[in-house]
């Protein structure tokens, strides 16, 4: 789970904003489906959610929900409301947070686990959203304005770490600790890699002579079949896009607001003394300090082989990031030197500092984009407001969406015939984005227009500007096509036919051979159905194999195959990339099987019981 946390780090820190904790442990165990074993309480029950004999209060619910909306309103910089959070799922998503919170501290606590400050101080500077960009080290400064821009506090951000090391060892505790056994695993590889041998008819529609198609033919052919034969219906609109992201690049920011910001919070871009060092442990005062005087009269790598000891290294870190019980020891103890013999908690340690790096303050020049960040992301939420307003006001004044476009200074987006499968009027890709596609035909021309959520950093006042209605191709243009859909569907007529006597011949017990004496007949052997199959098309490999050894008919180009399976065997030859995948897969499915039931279990044992009628009666404001 702490691969994943350092993976997605660097899309920012929202993989740990939004839901912290248990958002990023739902993906880490996967769908867990436990509603079936979560209970609903009956309407006299006022206990909103009750977890065995502790209970999850109103007060709780509303300030997690609270939390997660400010979360979301820090990271995508604009309000984000109540009603938003029950429009999208916000709201029961924190509900199942704090239910999944409460059952694995619950057992947590019961299997005494819990992540060290050592560990945790490890994780923190690993982690790529707190890395200095050009020195690529661990940055203090970075991480307090993160979790501050992330609406989260470091005291609380650092106990989510520690619960979910917590939570990862007990993911751990839970895996399949056997792996199935190879001759298993061997059998279940033959069974799934067996070889067939399977026979094909291949019936080509053009090898049957069809008449010319008559004028009356065609043009019956046409009025049965206009559908076929239209003009799609197409679209203008013009539209006005508020983007979070664009409308902070027009906010002004001056020199001396910079420096002003820089002034007024210089403590944040003071950067504290660092220090990296290798930390060895030993269960015996009398051991550590052989090993000290060792280093005093060698060096610390060859005394570390000569021990046959390992160190634990730490890069970089601040005095405040150490564990109280190292801070001393390692901040008093010179650069390429050995601390004096310290206990710490039940071992003796000695401490070797690597590298010091002095406390300084960071330039105004190098954080000066930072702050003109930092202000914009303040600014921008007022300022979408107001030109929402501004825009709505001009509305109101009877200006058209081109007059206000100009007078809010933004790019007026327009988007002309476009077809709700997204082509163009000569059948090109238009490349619209979906969300707009779907605005663009979810109603009738208007000049009423209305900002409304594009993405969550955006928003959207869209006029559909004309509707052209779908109609029928004149029959001459679309005649040539015409004549050649009536006589495919003529030869498919006859292909149809062949294959009705075909299955009537398999019934009484013909062989294919006899069958197809006037068709082409091929021979498939030994061939694996977990892949494509030459000579035998995918659907009618599909229809094959489902139909377990009955025939399968299937129609493609101007081609119909009949396909049977003659016989099959067990791959005697051994793929080994192949049998390895599948045994992972096997220790895969085994180890879901295993999360999901414990979840299952973990929800029994812990009685959990919701009353909706109460929860939604805290959001009903």
């Amino acid at each position: 789970m702490l691969d994943f946390f350092r993976r997605n780090s660097q899309n920012g820190i929202l993989k740990y904003v939004f839901g912290a904790l248990l958002f990023l442990l739902m993906l880490s165990f996967g769908a867990w489906g436990i509603s079936d074993v979560i209970r609903q309480l009956s309407t006299s029950q006022t206990a909103p959610i009750s977890i065995g004999k502790q209970t999850i209060t109103a007060g709780i619910i509303q300030n997690a929900v609270r939390d997660d909306i400010n979360r979301i309103s820090a990271q995508t910089k604009h309000p984000f409301s109540t009603k938003d959070a029950l429009k999208y799922g916000v709201v029961n998503q924190s509900i199942q947070q704090l239910i999944q919170k409460q059952m694995f501290n619950n057992e947590i606590n019961s299997m005494m686990l819990t992540g060290s400050n050592v560990d945790v101080s490890q994780e923190i500077a690993k982690i790529p959203a707190f890395l200095n960009p050009s020195t690529g080290e661990f940055d203090e400064k970075i991480f307090k304005v993160t979790l501050k821009q992330n609406g989260l506090t470091e005291s609380k951000f650092i106990s989510n770490i520690k619960n979910t090391i917590a939570l990862n060892q007990l993911k751990r505790s839970i895996q399949p600790l056997a792996i199935p056994f190879k001759s298993i695993s061997k059998i279940v590889y033959n069974h799934v890699n067996k070889l067939y041998t399977i026979q094909v008819i291949n019936i080509q529609n053009n090898m049957f002579k069809i008449p010319a198609i008559s004028m009356d033919e065609q043009k019956k052919y046409y009025k049965e079949h206009t559908a076929s034969y239209m003009y799609p219906e197409y679209r203008n609109a013009s539209a006005i896009i508020l983007d979070t992201n664009e409308v902070s690049k027009s906010i002004n920011v001056s020199d001396e607001q910079v420096k002003q910001a820089y002034n007024d919070n210089i403590s944040a871009y003071v950067r504290p003394e660092r220090r990296s060092f290798k930390q060895f442990e030993f269960a015996t005062e009398k051991e550590a300090k052989d090993f000290q005087a060792e280093v005093l009269v060698s060096d610390v790598y060859s005394s570390a082989k000569k021990y046959k000891i390992s160190s634990v290294e730490f890069s970089l870190m601040t005095k405040e990031g150490l564990p109280a019980n190292l801070q001393g020891i390692v901040f008093k103890t010179k650069e390429n030197l050995v601390s004096d013999v310290e206990k710490v908690d039940d071992k003796f340690d000695v401490i070797y500092v690597t590298k010091i790096q002095k406390a300084q303050t960071a330039t105004l020049e190098s954080v000066k984009n930072d702050i003109i960040a930092t202000i914009r992301g303040d600014k921008v939420s007022q300022r979408i407001e107001d030109m929402k307003n501004n825009a709505l006001n001009m509305l109101g004044e009877g200006k058209k969406i081109e007059d206000i476009a100009k007078a809010l200074k933004i790019k007026l987006h327009t988007f002309k015939n476009i077809t709700k499968n997204n082509l163009d009027i000569n059948g090109k890709p238009a490349n619209v984005p979906v969300n707009i596609l779907t605005k663009i035909f979810s109603g009738n021309a208007t000049d009423e227009l209305n900002f409304v959520p594009l993405t969550t950093t955006s928003y959207i006042a869209l006029r559909v500007d004309n509707v052209v209605k779908a109609k029928a191709k004149d029959f001459k243009t679309v005649q040539a096509q015409v004549i050649k859909d009536a006589h495919e569907d003529k030869a498919q007529a006859q292909a149809d036919k062949v294959v009705a006597t075909i299955k009537d011949r398999i019934i009484k017990g013909d062989k294919f051979e006899k069958i197809a004496s006037k068709y082409h007949l091929v021979t498939l052997k030994d061939v694996v159905g977990t892949g494509p199959i030459k000579g035998l098309n995918i659907k009618t490999k599909t229809h094959l194999f489902n139909q377990k050894n009955q025939i399968a008919v299937n129609t493609f180009n101007g081609v119909t195959q009949v396909a049977k399976i003659v016989s099959s065997k067990l791959n005697p030859k051994l793929n080994k990339a192949d049998y390895n995948n599948l045994s992972s897969q096997l220790v895969k499915s085994i180890s879901d099987d295993m999360q999901i039931l414990y979840l299952q279990q973990l929800s029994i044992k812990n009685k959990v019981k919701v009353n909706n009628k109460v929860i939604s009666a805290l959001f009903d404001k």
